[in-house]
């Protein structure tokens, strides 16, 4: 039985999440700049409903970027505070493949084009397709990218007859500036926001394969240091 508590604080939402075996209880609340006094509660009353304790968990995983920095510094905190107490490993999770996460409960053949708002006139943007787990797996890289500087028709493999599936805060922020209504997308989630229930499949695939990492190397991720990224390449 996998015991994973999983935190996101990585856009204006908050939430935590508890795998305990087969039983999945999340508390989610949009939020923001409240992270920092929610995250701690939400992780206490899932183990009081489970009557569990920290120390009977396999691993703390975090939602550690893209997303908001503030948001992303607090989780990740929270998760190493949290980690070191009951000495346990953590887990890092994309919040991108955290969207595409949830698009596969739509569709589970459709590639997951996912963007979330990064301010400064840019998204956080990847693409994503499933797996015969129904796991997510990146096509590419993720990036930091103006969004006119999408390129639709490069990205779109006309060859493949699968589905695309747009999810995530940046395609409602920016949709006066992107042009993909000629597009064959069968969906648009543009109100989605990672949530931490979500990042537990992905999660838990990680903990199975050993892809766990000490308290002290979870780190953030940005994007927007990588100021060489600029293009998505098509894998």
């Amino acid at each position: 039985m996998t015991r994973i508590i999983c935190i996101d604080a990585s856009t204006e939402a908050c939430s935590a999440a508890l795998l305990n075996g087969d039983e999945v209880t999340e508390r989610f609340q949009i939020a923001p700049r409240q992270h920092a006094r929610l995250l701690l509660p939400m992780v206490d009353e899932l183990l009081q409903q489970s009557d569990l304790k920290l120390n009977q968990l396999d691993a703390i995983a975090c939602h550690t970027g893209p997303g908001a920095f503030t948001g992303i510094r607090i989780a990740v905190s929270v998760a190493q505070g949290l980690a070191y107490g009951a000495n346990l490993p953590t887990i890092s999770v994309s919040s991108l493949a955290n969207l595409a996460q949830q698009a596969v409960l739509v569709n589970a053949e459709a590639e997951y084009w996912c963007a979330i708002d990064a301010r400064m006139q840019e998204v956080y943007f990847a693409v994503y397709k499933a797996n015969q787990q129904k796991l997510v797996e990146i096509k590419g890289d993720e990036c930091v990218i103006a969004p006119e500087q999408i390129d639709f028709n490069e990205l779109i493999d006309s060859s493949a007859s699968q589905q695309r599936i747009l999810t995530g805060s940046g395609w409602e922020a920016y949709q006066d500036t992107l042009n993909f209504e000629d597009n064959d997308f069968s969906q648009q989630l543009i109100n989605q926001l990672p949530r931490a229930k979500f990042g537990l499949p992905i999660a838990e695939d990680c903990f199975t394969n050993q892809k766990i990492q000490a308290p002290e190397l979870l780190q953030p991720c940005y994007l927007r240091n990588n100021v060489a990224v600029k293009k998505v390449v098509n894998r």
